[in-house]
């Protein structure tokens, strides 16, 4: 009977380390529950920072999108008022040729004007004749200078 009982006392101090060890593999059972649990809720929060972060990298994107369509057509617009200014530069470059001719006509009218006045004074020196001569040229001087003055 001795050799029963030291059986059973063997096999109650083998349970008896068994069930040691069965709590502590529950213990560390239970604190791997714990990490994993934490470990599911930092990946719940890190998938959550990712999808801010696509979502703010889409908007980047977006945003980008619309600065390079803007200076497209900020530079298409630019393209056509420079050639709108070169445009104007030409016309800006006539009208000064024109105005420049148009003085000159002038000029040479009033030194015809004159030519016409030193000439008449000339053939018309003194009595009624000059003063007939006078209006006539005076009212041909004054249609002339209308004419100019237009």
């Amino acid at each position: 009977m001795k050799a029963l009982a030291d059986a059973v006392a063997a096999l109650r101090e083998q349970f008896n380390r068994e069930r040691e060890r069965a709590d502590t593999l529950a213990g560390e059972a239970a604190e791997l529950r714990g990490r994993a649990g934490r470990a599911e809720g930092e990946a719940a929060a890190l998938r959550d920072a990712l999808g801010r972060e696509r979502i703010r990298a889409d908007q980047s994107e977006a945003a980008a999108r619309q600065a390079r369509q803007a200076e497209a057509e900020a530079l298409e617009q630019a393209t056509g008022l420079e050639s709108e200014v070169e445009t104007l530069r030409t016309a800006l470059a006539a009208a000064e040729d024109d105005l420049e001719a148009a003085e000159q006509d002038r000029t040479r009218l009033r030194a015809e004007r004159d030519a016409v006045q030193a000439e008449l004074a000339d053939w018309t020196a003194g009595g009624p004749v000059e003063r007939a001569w006078r209006a006539l040229l005076h009212r041909r001087v004054s249609n002339l200078a209308r004419l100019l003055n237009r």
